[in-house]
């Protein structure tokens, strides 16, 4: 039978070893289960698996079934197993009792600058059941998916894409996707593809690092990141299976890529934005969609959490998930994507940031927050080539703190002012940058509707065309001052208006994007004085 054959005689590539290149790349594990069979075994069955010439390579096959687990505490769920029982291969004739039902995986694991040749495995007639299962590469279209998918008989089918594989419940499969997988798993690929894109690993994927990320369906829970896997409840894939249904609602795209960018992360996380700096990848992937837009607090919070609040970017805002305000924090990070890559000032900013994280920081700083921020702001000026001092100065990153931060674990955040001095001159290297960036805003109030909290929040100005145009203050600029409270006339062409001492050189005292604002009533306006900010950083007087 040609379909038995297919799957009981096949010949293994070979794929890195996920150990080394989480550690390389600074990322969760990816999934080692890169290579299908597509049979399925019953506890106590005696199988034979027959392997030709092994190039003196190991291998081994991993049955992998289900675990229960306990995370919703008074509603325990079975889910596919992160991994399974081990059984060694050596070059001929294997004869194995199987200890646990589950499905087989080929491990093939090694150095691929070797360049490896794959490895002939037989599994006979009478060794285990052909279930089957759908690899792009080979199988290429819907039809045979479709066919494949109906033949099926264990209860997960996988589909096997370039960058991800799908392990799913073969009724989910049905229901949803009967007759169609390619633009789900075209997807799918691609939205891994676009955040290993800004992640700057093109030099070795796939060349040297080719393993797949492999997204299971739980049967409890809703969407998860882990090491090895990525979780998507079983009740919920016909919204992430179906393109259409992903394009429906941005929370469809929105939340698999912020799981997704969990595994991504970690060059650029540290306790306290956890759960906001994966965030970069889901505004991205918005963008690379084309329909939605971006996410987060305008930066109205920004000005309030500095300069009312006095607060710095460890605790800005009010803590909502984790002892993180999200909302607030996912800005910074998309602020330097659409100034250097939207605006074209440096267009592989991120790619060479991610390189220095992990090439000249490290891991050295993974249990050190308040270090790694300042190493993220150093790092990002020399990607940049450009004194960032202004910018992460808006973004708290230069006040003294000491505390204890708990976000998926207790840390001790420290930044002391020798450490602040120390980053500001190893940042001061730099030319200063060409613009006043700080104000970028990729939004207009006119693209939501009144109902979303976006639409009061964006303000009126610093859309990034005015940086990527260099816009200039040509018209008279006023504003009249009542109190506290401001309203600017003729000001489109600025990109902010800030409030600071009247005094040579006096600091700030607050800001706003947005035509009127009220000045928070804890900073005197007396001695103020407002100016408009051009783009470049030009600051207009107006009172």
């Amino acid at each position: 039978d040609e379909w038995e054959k297919e799957f009981r005689i096949r010949n293994y590539e070979a794929y890195s070893d996920v150990n080394i290149w989480a550690n390389k790349l600074m990322t969760k594990h990816y999934s080692c289960l890169d290579n299908l069979t597509g049979i399925s075994v019953e506890q106590n069955d005696e199988i034979i698996v027959l392997v030709g010439d092994t190039h003196g390579q190991d291998v081994s096959l991993q049955c992998v079934g289900e675990e229960r687990t306990n995370f919703l505490e008074d509603a325990p769920y079975v889910q596919t197993a992160a991994s399974g029982d081990i059984y060694y291969l050596k070059q001929g004739v294997n004869k194995i009792t199987i200890r646990n039902r589950g499905q087989l995986f080929v491990m093939y694991n090694c150095d691929l600058t070797s360049k490896p040749a794959p490895i002939k495995i037989h599994i006979p007639l009478g060794s285990g059941k052909v279930s089957g299962f759908f690899d792009l590469k080979t199988h290429k279209t819907d039809a045979k998916y479709a066919e494949l998918l109906s033949k099926a008989t264990d209860k997960y089918f996988g589909v096997k894409g370039n960058n991800i594989i799908f392990y799913f419940h073969q009724t989910k499969m049905l229901e949803h996707v009967r007759n169609n997988i390619l633009s789900a798993i075209e997807l799918w690929d691609n939205i891994i593809g676009w955040e290993q894109e800004l992640m700057g690993i093109d030099d070795v994927r796939p060349s040297q690092f080719n393993n797949h990320l492999f997204a299971i369906s739980p049967e409890g829970s809703y969407m998860w990141a882990s090491d090895y896997r990525i979780a998507f409840v079983y009740t919920y894939l016909g919204n992430i299976l179906l393109y259409d249904n992903v394009m429906a609602a941005e929370d469809n795209a929105w939340g698999p890529a912020h799981e997704i960018g969990h595994i991504h992360q970690k060059a650029i996380d540290w306790a306290g934005c956890t759960e906001s700096s994966n965030n970069l990848f889901s505004n991205f992937i918005i963008y690379k969609l084309g329909k939605y837009k971006s996410r987060g607090n305008g930066l109205v919070e920004v000005a309030n959490a500095r300069y009312r609040d006095k607060q710095l970017w460890y605790n800005m805002g009010d803590a909502t998930h984790q002892g993180e305000d999200t909302e607030v924090h996912m800005r910074m990070n998309w602020q330097l994507w659409n100034y250097y890559h939207r605006c074209g000032y440096k267009t592989d900013f991120w790619q060479t940031l991610f390189k220095l994280m992990r090439e000249e920081v490290g891991a050295s700083y993974e249990n050190d927050p308040g270090r790694k921020q300042l190493e993220f702001a150093k790092m990002a000026s020399k990607a940049a080539n450009e004194n960032l001092t202004d910018f992460f100065e808006m973004w708290g990153f230069f006040g003294t703190v000491s505390t204890n931060i708990s976000q998926y674990g207790d840390f001790q955040y420290t930044v002391t002012q020798p450490m602040i001095d120390e980053a500001k001159r190893f940042m001061a290297q730099y030319p200063q940058p060409k613009h006043a960036f700080q104000y970028i805003e990729d939004r207009k109030k006119s693209e939501f509707s009144t109902n979303d909290y976006r639409y009061n929040e964006v303000g009126d100005v610093g859309y990034y065309t005015q940086f990527q145009n260099n816009v200039k203050i040509t018209k008279a600029i006023s504003a009249t001052i009542s109190g506290n409270a401001v309203s600017i006339q003729n000001g489109e062409e600025a990109v902010a208006f800030e409030v600071r001492e009247r005094s040579e050189n006096g600091k700030i005292l607050y800001f706003s994007n947005s035509f009127t604002f009220d000045v928070p009533a804890s900073i005197s306006m007396t001695n103020a004085k407002v100016f408009a900010v051009q783009a470049d950083g030009k600051r207009v007087p107006l009172n």
